[in-house]
């Protein structure tokens, strides 16, 4: 099976929030992470938000999260949200007999699907993320210029809002 880029790219997003712990990650961390533009990046994170893993806060705390616990997201989730293909889907042949050959190839088509299915849905980001670091871990965004902010923003003692 063949991956698109951008499903390889979706799987090192979502590895990225796995292992950024409770810090929102920022798009350029997330590109850095994916070894991809943040353009690219930005594209491949609306998708993942569209598909309800991520969520995506603007804003000076803003950044990418989990929309669920890593555990939670298996390999076979992201990648048929990300892939447009299903190999089952087929119409081939008009006559009878055309009909049969195609009835029997996507019934072993079928049995492909179940097992690719199967086999994806043992594995999830979390796995992944557990994996061999290609950096240390919670390093991501230290030297890349940007800032990394925390799910819940702290008021720092000592500030009180008049609005609270």
């Amino acid at each position: 099976m063949k991956l698109k880029r951008e499903t390889e790219v979706a799987i090192a997003i979502l590895v990225a929030c796995a292992r950024s712990n409770d810090w929102r990650l920022k798009t350029a961390d997330a590109a850095k992470a994916a070894e991809t533009t943040s353009d690219f990046a930005a594209h491949v994170a609306l998708k993942l938000v569209n598909a309800g893993l991520l969520t995506a806060t603007r804003g000076r705390n803003g950044g990418l999260e989990l929309t669920r616990s890593a555990k939670e997201i298996s390999l076979h989730d992201v990648i048929c949200r990300m892939e447009d293909q299903n190999p089952v889907a087929s119409n081939a042949g008009n006559s009878r007999g055309e009909q049969l050959k195609a009835k029997a190839l996507i019934e072993v088509m079928r049995g492909v699907d179940d097992a690719v299915q199967t086999y994806l849905n043992r594995f999830s980001i979390n796995d992944l993320a557990e994996a061999e670091l290609p950096l240390e871990e919670g390093k991501i965004g230290e030297n890349s210029g940007t800032m990394r902010a925390k799910r819940k923003a702290r008021r720092p003692s000592g500030l009180e809002s008049r609005f609270a």
